[in-house]
């Protein structure tokens, strides 16, 4: 694959998205790689392990400068495959970890939401900066950070794109274990370690009531999400800010009545 590299190890399924230039960031090509690539995890494995190459992000966003190009019916089409992705992340009978060390902000931030365990570095840092350039999260972030963390805490990440460190993304609950850099790797191979002591068929059942228990009206809220989230794009707020993040200024917003 062109932007990720997969190892398949003994019960381990590893995904690991290869734009370190890009701050791993999610453009079309990556996720249509990361559905391929979730549909090679079979019942010989009993975890998926997704975190992002270099030192500076797990993944920085979505691709602005794709993003950008986007009317509404292309940004429904690029939503909807970005909620195909988190979504048959969370349908996976495996355990799924995502393992965040630099950002996971936007796109970033909504893949971890969908993992099951988030295991952190302390210089982690998490948000949903979207209605910053004039957008909304689309992959399920309005969604999924409510469920996780309550709706104030959420409400303040979406309303300001405000970041929580991985300290505070623990003691919020998006976070399961937040450790220093250099403890990171430890731990997630210790955690996978213990994962790997229980069988799949106990694991997954887990999973899925777990999953029941919070995420019952998911689909109609993701569905709600797709529509206003592409809705934008037929305005000039969203092409400002994103314009606005391109060439790194501050961006215009047209005052409202």
């Amino acid at each position: 694959m062109e932007f990720l590299n997969i190892q398949s190890k003994k019960h381990v399924f590893e995904v690991e998205i290869a734009r370190p230039k890009a701050l791993n960031a999610l453009n079309l090509g990556v996720l249509e790689e990361l559905e391929q690539a979730l549909t090679q995890v079979t019942s010989d494995h009993r975890v998926v392990v997704l975190k992002g190459s270099g030192e500076k992000a797990f993944v920085a966003g979505a691709d602005i400068s794709a993003m950008v190009k986007l009317d509404e019916a292309s940004a429904k089409g690029f939503c909807s495959l970005g909620q195909r992705v988190t979504t048959k992340i969370e349908a996976l009978e495996q355990v799924c970890i995502a393992v965040v060390d630099g950002f996971a902000l936007g796109g970033g931030c909504e893949l971890a939401l969908a993992c099951d365990l988030v295991l952190a570095s302390e210089e982690a840092r998490f948000g949903q900066p979207e209605t910053l350039l004039g957008l909304i999260p689309g992959f399920g972030g309005t969604q999924r950070l409510v469920r996780r963390i309550g709706r104030a805490k959420a409400m303040h990440m979406l309303t300001t794109g405000a970041k929580l460190s991985g300290l505070e993304a623990e003691k919020a609950g998006l976070v399961s274990v937040c450790v220093p850099k250099d403890q990171l790797n430890a731990v997630v191979e210790k955690t996978v370690g213990k994962i790997l002591q229980s069988p799949l068929s106990a694991l997954g059942r887990c999973k899925k009531l777990s999953l029941e228990a919070e995420y019952k009206e998911l689909k109609n809220g993701l569905e709600r999400e797709k529509d206003e989230f592409s809705k934008l794009f037929s305005g000039p707020e969203a092409k400002e800010g994103m314009q606005a993040f391109l060439e790194k200024r501050t961006p215009n917003f047209a005052a409202k009545p």
